[in-house]
């Protein structure tokens, strides 16, 4: 026996005929909807069957109802529905706090930012793009992606998904015909190398962890150390994997005494003092210390631990101008621009290194 559809109700036509319009960009984001009372004058229906098709589709985060002002298209509406973005990254608590204020703050800013622009997102694991999972992205309007999804397993599978894609979480532009947000080194590093050429600081030397950001930041302390005339002589770089730091730090030891220590992560830095400290040598007495990541400000470091001079910059507004951007390209494909966002970085001077100087380099 043939099944009989069940006939669409009035309010389920008038928000069917709304949606189609809104589908079809007749009636495009942030356009003001005719009311209630003259949509039921237009459909010829009472006003509450008026307002209940408004309500199914404010239930579908196609228009949102403003009490007083009207009913409009809401933003970020694509094909009927919600623009769709995935967030290629981590999001995992752990339970360093250091760790988290680095890390997870990236992801969660651009949550926050797709959210209140009216977009769904969806997190996106690293296994999807290892395994080529294309299932995954088939309904993706556009993808928000960490530097560190890109290697040699995903990088072409990566590049053959046609989405708008938006790169974040780099210390340095990659050479990807995608926009990027990352970081400018050169003023706060500008400013600690004039502070470090005019205190005639005898050497310099740099520990880093072996991972591309940080071997990037590395790459940068140097390049700005030499544009002040620091010699090659001068600089060292320490590059560590996790379990080698303590024995790196130690056969550096006999240089340390009056030298500028640069570690390149913040997580690193309570360590180094400590073990200096342990070896009878006193953070901004015996050397100075900067370090990448300004932890002072949300991490309450132990009573032994100075304030630290930090290089450092916003990384929840880095997330949010990425999600914007990303918003802005999805939103116009046709104008997608290929431009690299650089956030401004700023030196933060506190007791470990060039205190007396704070008034001349604060921005």
């Amino acid at each position: 026996m043939a099944r009989v559809s069940k006939p669409k109700i009035k309010k389920e036509l008038i928000a069917a005929d709304l949606r189609q319009k809104i589908r079809s960009r007749k009636l495009p984001p942030g356009t003001q909807l005719p009311s209630a009372q003259e949509l039921a004058a237009q459909y010829k229906v009472c006003m509450m069957t008026a307002n209940q098709a408004l309500d199914m589709l404010a239930a579908e985060a196609l228009i949102v109802r403003q009490r007083g002002r009207g009913n409009f298209v809401q933003k970020n509406v694509l094909h009927g529905r919600k623009m769709l973005l995935g967030i290629a990254d981590m999001v995992e608590r752990s339970d360093n706090y250091a760790r988290n204020i680095l890390l997870d703050v990236f992801p969660e800013a651009a949550i926050e930012c797709f959210k209140a622009e009216n977009c769904d997102c969806r997190i996106i694991p690293y296994r999807d793009f290892r395994e080529h999972n294309m299932e995954t992205f088939h309904d993706l309007d556009g993808l928000l992606l960490s530097h560190s999804y890109l290697d040699d397993t995903t990088r072409d599978f990566i590049q053959n998904l046609k989405m708008p894609i938006v790169i974040y979480r780099a210390e340095y532009e990659m050479d990807y015909p995608w926009p990027q947000v990352i970081p400018d080194h050169s003023v706060a590093m500008n400013r600690l190398f004039t502070l470090a050429e005019q205190d005639r600081i005898p050497g310099i030397l740099i520990f880093s962890h072996d991972h591309v950001n940080g071997r990037a930041r590395c790459r940068a302390f140097e390049h700005y150390a030499k544009m002040h005339h620091f010699t090659d002589e001068q600089i060292r770089s320490i590059v560590f994997s996790p379990l080698e730091f303590y024995q790196k730090v130690m056969e550096q030891l006999p240089e340390i005494s009056g030298k500028l220590l640069i570690t390149c992560s913040g997580l690193i830095t309570c360590e180094l003092i400590q073990i200096c400290s342990g070896n009878g040598l006193v953070c901004g007495k015996d050397y100075l210390l900067v370090s990448y990541d300004n932890l002072s400000k949300n991490f309450p470091m132990p009573p032994s631990i100075p304030g630290v001079t930090s290089i450092d910059y916003s990384r929840t507004s880095a997330g949010k101008t990425a999600a914007k951007l990303l918003i802005q390209n999805v939103r116009n494909p046709n104008a997608i621009s290929y431009q690299t966002i650089k956030f401004l970085t700023k030196l933060i001077i506190r007791e470990s290194a060039f205190a007396n100087r704070k008034e001349l380099v604060q921005l």
